[in-house]
């Protein structure tokens, strides 16, 4: 799973913090056109007894100058697909050239 930062200002940038607080120390930051499976879960979103829009979520940064780990808020944030990586599309590729090939068989 992958996310997108969403109702951020073009001009603005969505806050990664140390911990699950607005108190918390910034740790980063993730700019809204942030490059496409950047942006990923490394943990739960806390706490879990607040609706989803109130909870705060561990994730992880790829930004231009290394991996930034921290908490957002989860309104911030929409959950999308991961873009495939060179290997997986190579893996799949495969198992669908395999399951031809089984089919083909039968």
């Amino acid at each position: 799973a992958c996310f997108n930062v969403v109702d951020v200002e073009p001009d603005d940038v969505l806050n990664m913090r140390a911990s699950y607080s607005f108190q918390s120390e910034i740790v980063g930051t993730i700019p809204p056109d942030h490059q496409p499976g950047s942006v990923f879960p490394i943990g739960v979103c806390m706490p879990r007894d607040r609706p989803e829009p109130q909870r705060w979520c561990a994730v992880a940064y790829e930004s231009p100058s290394g991996r930034i780990n921290g908490w957002v808020k989860r309104r911030f944030i929409e959950d999308t697909q991961c873009p495939s990586s060179p290997e997986e599309m190579d893996r799949q590729q495969l198992r669908e050239e395999l399951n031809d090939l089984l089919m083909d068989m039968w």
